[in-house]
This record gives C-alpha cells, sequence and structure tokens, in this order.
C-alpha cells in the first residue's frame, strides 16, 4: 500500500467572513481492514492555521472528523504563497492503543512506517474572499485561481452584488466568471441604474 489514510476533500475550503471565527471539518478514512491508524496532522503555516487533535488514532474502516481553525480574526483573508496545506501522515498501530506522548514520539522518528499520505491545500472562499480579490489593493498572483474558487460558494444575490463591485471597479476580467457562475446581467441598483450605465458612470464601460 502507498497510504493508509484517504481524505474526503481534495482541498479544505475555509468559508471566511471578517472578524467572526472561521473553520471547516473534514473527514479521514483509514483504509486498512483489521488494523488502526495513527495520524498526525502538519501545518505548513501553523502561525496561520491549527487543526484541533493533530495527533489521533482511526480504527479499521473508519472515518474521523477533524476541525481546522483561523488562529486570528481579521477583516481580509489572510492569503499566502504558494497557500497552506496540511501534511497528513500515518502510521500502523497494531495495539490500536497510545497516549498523546507515544503519537508523538511515533511521528517525530522518520522511516519506512511513516506514511506520508497527502498535502491538502486550503483555500478562502465565500463573498467576503471575492470582494476582497476585487479591491484595488489586491495584488495576489494566483488572483483568477482564488476568485473562482471564492465564488463558488456564493449565491446569486452574493454573485450580482460581486458583479456590480467588478463594474465599478474595472474588473472587467472577472466580469465573465461572475456572470458564468449566475450573476444576474440585468439586475438593477437602487436608483435603477444598469450596468451598462454603471460602467459607462465609473469610467469602465470596457467592462461589460
Amino acid at each position: 500500500m502507498d497510504r493508509l489514510i484517504k481524505p474526503d476533500v481534495q482541498a479544505v475550503e475555509v468559508f471566511f467572513v471578517k472578524w467572526q471565527k472561521c473553520g471547516r471539518a473534514f473527514k479521514l478514512t483509514n483504509l486498512m481492514h483489521t488494523m488502526s491508524v495513527a495520524v498526525c496532522l502538519t501545518l505548513s503555516d501553523p502561525s496561520l492555521f491549527s487543526v484541533l487533535k493533530p495527533f489521533s488514532i482511526i480504527p479499521p474502516l473508519t472515518t474521523s472528523s477533524f476541525t481546522l481553525v483561523l488562529n486570528e480574526l481579521c477583516d481580509q483573508p489572510p492569503f499566502s504563497s504558494p497557500p497552506c496545506t496540511i501534511l497528513v501522515r500515518s502510521s500502523m498501530l497494531p495495539t490500536g492503543k497510545a497516549h498523546q506522548d507515544d503519537l508523538h514520539r511515533l511521528f517525530s522518528r522518520p522511516g519506512p512506517h511513516i506514511f506520508k499520505d497527502v498535502v491538502i491545500p486550503i483555500y478562502f472562499v465565500g463573498p467576503h474572499v471575492a470582494e476582497f480579490l476585487l479591491s484595488p489593493s489586491s495584488m495576489s498572483l494566483e488572483i483568477n485561481f482564488l476568485f473562482s474558487k471564492a465564488i463558488s460558494w456564493c449565491d446569486e444575490s452574493q454573485l450580482t452584488s460581486l458583479l456590480r463591485l467588478a463594474v465599478e471597479n474595472g474588473k472587467s476580467h472577472f466580469v465573465s466568471a461572475l456572470i458564468e457562475a449566475g450573476a444576474d446581467v440585468n439586475d438593477r441598483g437602487p436608483e435603477g441604474e444598469s450596468l451598462m450605465l454603471l460602467a459607462v458612470k465609473s469610467g469602465n464601460a470596457d467592462a461589460v
């Protein structure tokens, strides 16, 4: 076997909300039929995120839930390049039992008994993330990819609000992505102005 553990996600997507506690649960499944597996979860940037119970034991063919939390409250998503990741390592545990200190010692010793099962990237998603990426101050090198991730969690009204913001800020390269995701191109503002009129007023007619 090349791995003992299988995650239920390819990436952990954290729904970011300004000044609120943010986190996301994910699951790991023990692929072994007859033996418990010890797991160790290590973050590439522990100053940014924490994992509750980073050392754990998963019984045979059992799924366990883990929670990733953002360490600090903030007003904008704390992007990092490359994005923070979770390294999942595992080791067979014939006894099926061990104390936390025992698990720490087990994973502190490199060797063939340790499986590096998967590296899971972490991404911020949600309308607050998209709003930040649409702002003039956003300079992320992976902005298109991050934006597509962020809006995947937005509903139609949120997408439409983001579309108006994109037009106002001249972010023409995001307009098509928002429309494809489901933003309402016929939406009108509080004073009845269309997106085309909004683009002309803001000097960003090329956005539409």
